[in-house]
């Protein structure tokens, strides 16, 4: 096996993974594993002042991001050649530059966790936690980050459905994460319905990807 086979098996296992992972940790794992209730930013860090620090969710969310442009790269990758591969691609470049987007607003949202847990002020320390969350450009790049992932997550998977590449009736799942939310389910059960909505497209992405021949997922082309 030549050194450039190993190297495209190992990507494409890493892409594989990428696709699943990223949705999984930057949203459904903290979701379930840390649901909150609070209804306002600041409801939220008074909280926070008299709790143990959770930086566990932030760090899911970085490994999240990381995944979230592996995932976008095989995307890329499987398209090449297929139909749908110009709103697959678009969608795949949003998603990178949402995933890019994320990791300087998780590095905002980790200081706020420390402002909250080192203060010895606890007024002044939501006061200036808060101050963050009206910055400017913190809520610049968190709409960056949502929007490039959702929206490119959906162009993601028009491109693949035209690509014939996941079946059309696996998009019927997308309809639990919006369904979830007009029931009255606990924010645990509700996160893991929502989950599973995602998990099935997901993994029938990953096994194509796994299927194809290794340079797919090493060189995709733009063009």
């Amino acid at each position: 096996m030549s050194a450039f086979h190993r190297e495209s098996i190992v990507l494409r296992w890493l892409c594989a993974a990428g696709v699943i992972l990223g949705p999984l940790c930057f949203f459904a794992l903290p979701a379930i594993l840390f649901p909150t209730e609070f209804e306002s930013a600041e409801e939220m860090f008074a909280a926070a002042v008299n709790r143990p620090p959770k930086y566990t969710p932030l760090f899911l969310q970085i490994a999240g991001a990381l995944f979230w442009l592996l995932g976008a790269y095989g995307v890329m990758g499987v398209l090449r050649g297929r139909r749908g591969r110009v709103p697959g691609r678009i969608g795949s470049v949003l998603v990178m530059l949402g995933g890019l987007s994320a990791l300087p607003v998780i590095g905002i949202e980790l200081a706020q966790v420390f402002i909250l847990d080192q203060g010895a002020d606890p007024a002044e320390s939501i006061r200036l936690a808060l101050a963050l969350n009206r910055w400017s450009p913190f809520n610049l790049l968190l709409v960056s980050t949502l929007a490039g992932l959702f929206l490119g997550a959906l162009l993601q998977l028009i491109g693949l459905v035209r690509g014939r590449i996941v079946p059309s009736w696996t998009l019927l799942f997308l309809l639990l994460p919006v369904a979830v939310n007009f029931l009255p389910l606990p924010p645990s059960l509700a996160n893991i319905l929502g989950s599973l909505g995602l998990a099935v497209p997901l993994l029938w992405t990953a096994a194509v990807m796994l299927r194809s021949e290794p340079s797919l997922a090493i060189a995709p082309q733009i063009a």
